[in-house]
């Protein structure tokens, strides 16, 4: 049976051996063609993640049957476009948006009554300011995509920001 790691940096190494130990088939996808996942992979495809359709691409080709779950942080949708695309169980395109859009995540849990921190949506560096008046410091900036702790600030005093 064929599986598809999408992603195959360091991170996804020990999902494509446990695959593999388990008599399936590999096909990993990451844009770099040097990433250790490749290498050990039975299908190494340097390919660009971010770009869905060209991934939905490659898992039909493949026949893909199911998706690994390794770590892949904000690509997350990726996963959740080929599952819609195959019909595969697995995350759904929407649940994946729900889980790493900050902002939407938020108003989930908002609206379901779940405690979670404050948030003010900002586009410059004015807005950071006013957001900071309004919520108070100490504060935490971050993109609204991502994952890693990528581009995460404390704003613990005016000069911070």
């Amino acid at each position: 049976m064929n599986v598809l790691c999408i992603g195959a940096g360091r991170e996804q190494c020990y999902a494509i051996k446990k695959a593999q130990k388990l008599g399936l088939t590999v096909i990993a996808i990451d844009q770099d063609p040097d990433a250790e996942g490749l290498k050990i992979a039975d299908i190494g495809i340097p390919q660009d993640i971010k770009e869905a359709d060209e991934v939905i691409d490659v898992a039909q080709q493949y026949n893909i049957r199911a998706i690994i779950p390794a770590p892949i942080g904000k690509y997350l949708t990726v996963i959740g476009a080929v599952n819609d695309a195959l019909g595969l169980k697995g995350i759904s395109y929407e649940a994946s948006v729900n889980c790493t859009d900050k902002v939407k995540c938020t108003e989930i849990l908002q609206n379901h009554l779940i405690s979670c921190a404050k948030q003010v949506l900002c586009k410059n560096r004015e807005e950071v300011k006013q957001a900071t008046e309004e919520l108070g410091l100490p504060c935490i900036l971050k993109p609204r995509m991502g994952s890693g702790s990528r581009g995460v600030v404390s704003i613990l005093n005016e000069k911070d920001m």
